[in-house]
């Protein structure tokens, strides 16, 4: 028999596990949820015994722990426990005369999403997959089945399988809409998903198209994330057509949405840097302010030795030594010494995250040849640091003639 008090402390474990998930604390919901599990009689979690409701809990515990690590990036635990689950909602549909398959989906769909997240394509797109085929068995129009349709969608698109990424949306656009109705965030998305595929493709008036298509809806009802990144999306477009003013006002239009929600965040960092690498040649000055924005922004957000700060770096170099004056000169060196040495600090040179540091590192090597040579600036440092030390009064020391290189 149960302890009298098992029920009662299980669901305020339960409860307070909810109560920390939703306000984003996942180390307390792990704590909580985890209790809850612990108070719970092993006949039932061995599943061999024990009622209908008391396993169901137990499964959605289990549930609630894969997604808590999930959010912890702890992906192979998360993973253990939605297989756990997994099996547990397995066995109540073979115990039951009218099983209902859909929450046993639920969990094949979750452990996709974490073989996602762990880089396994291949490993995700079976277990998707197996969740469509038991959502289409009960019903074949089911939400769900759309989202797992956009999920393998932008799984095919990572692998470069176009035609299949294309099937994948269309399926779940046409679901979408005949659940939803055509103005809603999530038919925007999914059109916003078969753009991207169009823009892979080179296709870039139909990518066009598709992003408009996405923007029918009233902004109020697509979010300022949604409404943000279909017009950043849609300046990457324009930029691959070379049409310059056009993807700079979908990009400036991105800014004002993506503020809205997330000023500091590395989208409004990269938006801010396309601005800044389009306009370089026409506004220098404005270009080096943005990029000074974007260096700021992806500092605060991905700390001051990040690659993707060497890589910002670079690019101020770049825009300040289109100006040729000697205190520009000056400021492009140290920011390529700054550069330089968050490169040293990484030792994996196959790259981090979205940098190419083999590129990056070919890249800064190149604006130091400009330069004359990283010694050229070691030189010049040296000698100014001297100067000011004797109080000697001295010139100017150029960096280099353009003449010479």
């Amino acid at each position: 028999a149960l302890d009298s008090d098992e029920p009662i402390l299980k669901k305020i474990y339960n409860n307070m596990g909810h109560i920390y998930y939703t306000l984003g604390d996942f180390i307390q919901a792990s704590v909580y949820y985890n209790d809850a599990l612990s108070v719970t009689t092993p006949v039932i979690l061995n599943t061999v015994r024990g009622s209908k409701e008391g396993i169901i809990e137990i499964a959605t515990l289990l549930n609630n722990l894969g997604n808590v690590l999930f959010h912890l990036r702890a992906f192979e635990e998360a993973q253990n426990f939605y297989l756990r689950a997994f099996k547990v909602k397995r066995h109540l549909c073979k115990e039951d005369e009218t099983p209902d398959y859909s929450n046993v989906a639920n969990s094949l769909y979750n452990m996709g999403t974490v073989c996602l997240k762990m880089g396994n394509l291949e490993g995700s797109l079976i277990y998707f997959q197996k969740a469509r085929e038991m959502h289409e068995e009960s019903d074949p129009h089911a939400l769900q089945i759309a989202d797992i349709c956009s999920q393998m969608g932008n799984v095919h698109l990572r692998l470069k399988q176009y035609d299949e990424a294309l099937q994948e949306h269309h399926t779940a656009l046409s679901i979408r809409k005949d659940v939803l109705g055509p103005s809603n965030a999530d038919v925007s998305a999914t059109c916003h998903h078969i753009a991207n595929v169009c823009y892979a493709q080179e296709y870039y008036d139909k990518a066009l198209s598709f992003y408009n298509v996405a923007l029918e809806a009233h902004e109020y009802e697509l979010g300022a994330d949604l409404v943000g990144s279909i017009y950043h999306s849609m300046g990457n477009t324009y930029a691959k057509t070379g049409d310059v003013e056009k993807a700079v006002s979908s990009y400036r239009r991105s800014l004002e949405f993506k503020r809205q929600s997330q000023p500091i965040s590395a989208s409004v960092a990269r938006t801010l840097r396309n601005i800044a690498l389009l306009v370089k040649d026409t506004d220098p000055a404005e270009a080096d302010k943005l990029i000074s924005d974007t260096l700021e922004i992806t500092r605060a957000v991905m700390g001051t030795d990040h690659p993707m700060v060497a890589k910002i770096l670079v690019d101020k170099a770049k825009i300040q030594l289109r100006t040729g004056t000697e205190d520009e000169k000056r400021a492009a060196c140290k920011c390529l010494s700054e550069a330089d040495r968050i490169l040293m600090s990484v030792q994996d040179s196959s790259g981090k995250g979205s940098v190419d540091l083999r590129a990056l590192r070919k890249d800064l090597n190149r604006c130091w040849k400009k330069l004359g040579g990283k010694e050229v600036y070691v030189a010049a440092e040296s000698f100014f640091e001297a100067s000011n030390e004797d109080g000697s009064e001295h010139k100017s020391l150029l960096l280099y003639s353009s003449s010479e290189h």
